[in-house]
C-alpha cells in the first residue's frame, strides 16, 4: 500500500522545489510558513536535507538513465517523460525515493482547510497570505496560485502592493479580483459575502463587474436578485481573528453562521426569531457555551442547547 504524504510534507515538497530556483526571494514567506506548525518545520528540514543528499550524489557519481529510450541499444522499459532516468538506485535509497516523491507525485490543486473551530493561517504564493477561519477549505493549482477557490466557509487574504499579478478568489458562482489589499469573504449556505479592510477589490456578480472599495462591503443572498453593498470597518474585517465578531445591523442567521464557524458547533436561528437584527460586538474569545448565551442576550434571543448545539429562539 502507498502511504500518501501529509499535507504538511506535500506544501514542503513545493517549498523545496521553489527554494532551489536561483530567483526565489520569498524567504519570509517560508519562514512565516515554518513558523506556523511544528510539522511544517520538519517537514521542509527533511526534505530539504534529502533535496541535498541526492543532490551531492548526483554530483558525485554518474548516473545513468533510469529508462532506456526505445531506439536504445538496451531494451525499452519505459516511454514518455520518464525515459530520461536509470538506474535509480545509484541516488541512495532514502535520496530517490524523494526524488520519486517529487517527480511522480500527483500534480492535483493544493487543498488547505480546517476543522470545526479551527483557525489557520497560510503563505499561499509571493506577498499572498490566507486567514482561514474555523470549517473552511481553499484551494489552489500549484502552478498558478494566485488563481484560487474558497469551497466553503471564512478566509481572509492580504495581498501585499505590487507582489504579483492579481489574485483571483471564486466563491461559488462569483470571482473577486486584487492586486494589493486586505479583503474577507465568506461562503455559506445563505450568502456570498465580500468584505474590503484596505485598497479595492473587483467583484464579478453574474456579469457585472463592481469595484469595492476599502471601507465597503459586497453581500449576495441566497434566493434574491443582484448584489447588495454595505459599509464596514477594518476592525469588523478582520475581527473574527482576535475573537471579536464586529456587526452593523447584521441579521441572526449571519451571526448564528458565525459562532458555528468560529466554535465548531452548529448554531441555528428559530424561523421564529430571524427578524432579529444587532448592531455591535460580541465577544467570542471564551468557551462557546459562555459566548453563545452572552450573544443570546445581547441579540435579544433565548438560546437553547440542543443535542448537538445550539438554537436561538425568539425572546420569551
Amino acid at each position: 500500500m502507498t502511504e500518501r504524504l501529509s499535507q504538511a510534507e506535500l506544501e514542503a515538497v513545493d517549498w523545496v522545489i521553489r527554494s532551489n530556483s536561483a530567483d526565489f526571494v520569498a524567504w519570509a514567506d517560508l519562514s512565516d510558513w515554518m513558523a506556523l506548525s511544528a510539522a511544517n518545520a520538519d517537514a521542509f528540514n527533511r526534505l530539504a536535507l534529502l533535496d541535498s543528499e541526492a543532490a551531492q550524489r548526483l554530483r558525485s557519481r554518474q548516473v545513468q538513465p533510469l529508462f532506456a529510450a526505445a531506439n536504445d541499444d538496451a531494451p525499452a522499459v519505459g516511454s514518455g517523460r520518464w525515459n530520461a532516468l536509470r538506474n535509480w538506485p545509484a541516488l541512495g535509497g532514502v535520496a530517490a525515493a524523494l526524488m520519486v516523491a517529487v517527480l511522480l507525485w500527483p500534480r492535483g490543486p493544493v487543498v488547505i482547510e480546517t476543522g470545526p473551530g479551527e483557525l489557520r493561517e497560510v503563505a499561499i504564493a509571493d506577498g499572498v497570505t490566507a486567514s482561514l477561519n474555523g470549517s473552511t477549505r481553499i484551494e489552489y493549482s500549484r502552478d498558478d496560485p494566485r488563481v484560487l477557490r474558497l469551497v466553503r466557509g471564512e478566509a481572509l487574504f492580504d495581498v501585499r502592493h505590487g507582489s504579483g499579478k492579481p489574485l483571483e478568489v471564486t466563491a461559488g458562482t462569483l470571482v473577486m479580483r486584487d492586486l494589493g489589499t486586505t479583503f474577507d469573504v465568506v461562503l455559506s449556505p445563505t450568502q456570498t459575502q465580500l468584505a474590503v479592510s484596505q485598497g479595492k477589490v473587483l467583484f464579478d456578480a453574474r456579469g457585472a463587474s463592481l469595484p469595492v472599495e476599502q471601507g465597503q462591503g459586497v453581500r449576495l443572498i441566497a434566493g434574491k436578485p443582484g448584489p447588495v453593498r454595505f459599509a464596514v470597518s477594518g476592525e469588523a474585517v478582520a475581527g473574527w481573528r482576535s475573537g471579536r465578531l464586529i456587526y452593523r445591523d447584521a441579521g441572526i442567521v449571519q451571526i448564528a453562521e458565525d459562532l458555528s464557524r468560529r466554535f465548531g458547533a452548529p448554531v441555528t436561528a428559530a424561523p421564529a426569531a430571524r427578524s432579529l437584527r444587532f448592531t455591535g460586538a460580541i465577544g467570542a474569545g471564551g468557551s462557546a457555551d459562555e459566548t453563545i448565551r452572552k450573544a443570546g442576550i445581547m441579540l435579544g434571543a433565548s438560546p437553547v442547547k440542543t443535542a448537538s448545539g445550539w438554537r436561538l429562539d425568539a425572546p420569551r
